[in-house]
């Protein structure tokens, strides 16, 4: 093995093991949100995870010295109001549902992002992947039927299905903008945006007053912890695609949920029904195969045409 190759080698190791560690954040995000959510206003939560990602952003803005300005701000409005919604929805699931629906059903990402292409960037399905899309959904309804469990709650099920679609719909957008905005930059206009219609939500709309005695120590570690998770997760998987590719990333991170639930088990643990497990795999299963045909047909596709679109993810 040559120079050139062995460098080649380590890259990719390195690219797998950042990834692996986004997908660490990324799967913990959902259970320290929902201890979150137990003491404060999903309202709350939002705004000061969103403040606190702000802030780390600005931070390694500073260190790498990244451009920003006030036009690429103002042009991304749009995604970033989309991103908004998808964060309050997420908080608003985190507060009803158990961590292991949220995660599960947050690998729904890989479904939106493929109808999407096709509605909005005009790109073409395979019989495949409509097969795998069909298995998908029919998981999904096994996976939340309602005899799981009294606490599921239908509320939460709906906003779970909305942030992961608003994540999908916000970087299917992405690629109508010109130009390059880097990740960072991306990040804090996203941040900032929710943090700013957030508290000004909270501040005309909602009459719960903040629950000031509950903050302690081990709550003030907590929502550094969420803010982390959530920042972490993305700025890892950036980095991670600078080593390897997107599909192949996409790859490692569909196996999240079963992160989560091994996470989050010993903490809220969940009643399941043969239904709700046969649900369970169909679902995961479906996702996962679905992400590797798509790899497979993408880096055939990349052969022949290399200028063929990829569909980029953020916070999830």
């Amino acid at each position: 093995m040559n120079v050139k190759s062995l460098i080649s080698v380590n890259n990719e190791m390195k690219g797998i093991l950042v990834v692996f560690f986004s997908l660490i954040f990324t799967s913990l995000s959902p259970i320290v949100n929902k201890f979150l959510v137990n003491s404060f206003s999903y309202v709350d939560v939002a705004i000061f995870t969103s403040i606190l990602q702000v802030l780390f952003s600005f931070v390694l803005i500073l260190i790498q010295k990244v451009e920003i300005s006030w036009k690429k701000f103002f042009s991304s409005i749009d995604t970033s109001f989309l991103y908004t919604i998808a964060i309050l929805s997420m908080f608003i699931s985190a507060n009803n549902l158990s961590p292991i629906y949220v995660g599960f059903i947050g690998r729904f990402y890989v479904v939106f992002s493929t109808i999407l292409s096709v509605v909005i960037l005009k790109e073409k399905i395979q019989k495949v992947e409509i097969v795998f899309i069909v298995f998908a959904i029919l998981g999904t309804f096994l996976f939340v039927s309602k005899e799981s469990s009294d606490k599921l709650i239908f509320i939460g099920v709906i906003f779970s299905f909305l942030y992961t679609f608003c994540f999908s719909l916000t970087n299917i957008l992405i690629k109508f903008k010109e130009g390059k905005t880097h990740y960072l930059a991306s990040m804090l206009y996203n941040n900032l945006v929710a943090t700013i219609v957030i508290l000004s939500y909270r501040m005309f709309f909602v009459k719960i007053q903040f629950a000031t005695s509950q903050i302690t120590f081990s709550t003030s570690i907590l929502f550094i912890l969420s803010a982390l998770c959530g920042f972490l997760g993305t700025f890892l998987l950036f980095y991670a695609l600078k080593f390897i590719s997107f599909t192949f990333s996409s790859i490692i991170r569909s196996f999240s949920p079963v992160l989560v639930a091994l996470f989050s088990w010993p903490f809220f643990g969940m009643d399941l029904s043969p239904l709700n497990i046969i649900g369970c795999i169909l679902l995961f299963s479906s996702v996962v195969a679905l992400t590797v045909y798509q790899s497979s047909y993408k880096q055939r596709r990349e052969r022949t045409k290399p200028s063929s679109i990829k569909v980029d993810e953020t916070i999830i």
